[in-house]
C-alpha cells in the first residue's frame, strides 16, 4: 500500500511532466512556424504561384499535425497514460 507522501509525489511529478512537455512542445510548434515562414519567404521568390500554394498547403498541414499531436499528448497526460480512459475521453467528444 502506498503512503500519502508517495502518492502526492507521484501526482506532482505527473503535473510537472505535463507542464514541461507542454512548454517544450509549444516552443517546438513556435519554432516550426518560424521555419515555415522562412521557407515560404524563400520559395516566394523562386517558384510560380501553383508551387507556392502547394508548399504553403504542405507546411500548414505540418503545423496542424504538430498541434494535434500536442493536444493528444496533453489528453494522455491528463488521463495518466491509461489508453482505455483516453479513448473514452476522445470518443465522448
Amino acid at each position: 500500500m502506498m503512503s500519502k507522501l508517495s502518492i502526492l509525489m507521484m501526482m506532482f511529478s505527473i503535473s510537472l511532466l505535463s507542464t514541461n512537455v507542454t512548454y517544450f512542445l509549444s516552443l517546438l510548434i513556435l519554432f516550426e512556424f518560424i521555419v515555415v515562414c522562412m521557407i515560404a519567404l524563400i520559395f516566394n521568390n523562386m517558384m510560380g504561384m501553383e508551387a507556392q500554394f502547394l508548399v504553403m498547403f504542405l507546411l500548414v498541414i505540418s503545423i496542424a499535425e504538430s498541434v494535434l499531436g500536442l493536444t493528444l499528448l496533453i489528453i494522455m497526460v491528463k488521463c495518466h497514460g491509461h489508453e482505455n480512459i483516453t479513448m473514452l475521453f476522445l470518443l465522448s467528444w
